[in-house]
């Protein structure tokens, strides 16, 4: 165990964040292998074009949960590599919408097997440490919403500021 396991549950955020650095750094490999020389960051993106297809940046950041900026810049590397092509909005010229280009199809194709295969390799690791960590992250953020950490916490908590005037 290293220091920051030993931290323990009030430092979940940071296990995760460590956990997140590992299945990007993984999925990226497992992408160069699928010959999609792409960085995995991309890959929510690129399914909401494929199952909506050309949508507004807007319309993805709300159907990831991301923040316009950051499907922006996803957006700006896909397009930079030819994969997507901005479009006008046929019912309002102001509004532009992404698409896929041709070459974003063809890949397209690679990325779906490999989303098949990982979903299989998760779920053996979910049964090697007896979690389903998919399910258990749905509902703890669930759970989250339906009543947060601070109301959570219990209310004979002390205060710092208040435990050291005494």
């Amino acid at each position: 165990m290293d220091f920051l396991d030993s931290l323990g549950p009030a430092f979940l955020g940071l296990q995760l964040y460590r956990l997140l650095g590992v299945i990007d750094g993984q999925g990226n490999e497992v992408l160069k292998q699928s010959d999609f020389p792409y960085p995995s960051r991309i890959a929510s993106t690129y399914v909401v074009l494929m199952r909506d297809g050309p949508s507004s940046l807007t319309q993805i950041g709300k159907r990831l949960g991301m923040p316009h900026q950051l499907v922006a810049q996803r957006a700006k590397l896909m397009q930079t590599e030819g994969l997507v092509e901005y479009v006008p909005d046929p019912t309002d010229g102001r509004r532009t919408f992404l698409q896929l280009t041709a070459k974003g199809k063809a890949e397209a194709k690679k990325l779906t097997a490999t989303f098949e295969q990982v979903s299989a390799v998760y779920e053996d690791v979910f049964e090697e440490i007896g979690v389903d960590l998919f399910d258990a992250m749905l509902k703890f953020r669930s759970a989250l919403e339906r009543a947060s950490i601070a109301q959570r916490r219990p209310k004979a908590a002390v205060s710092v500021d208040a435990a050291t005037n005494h």
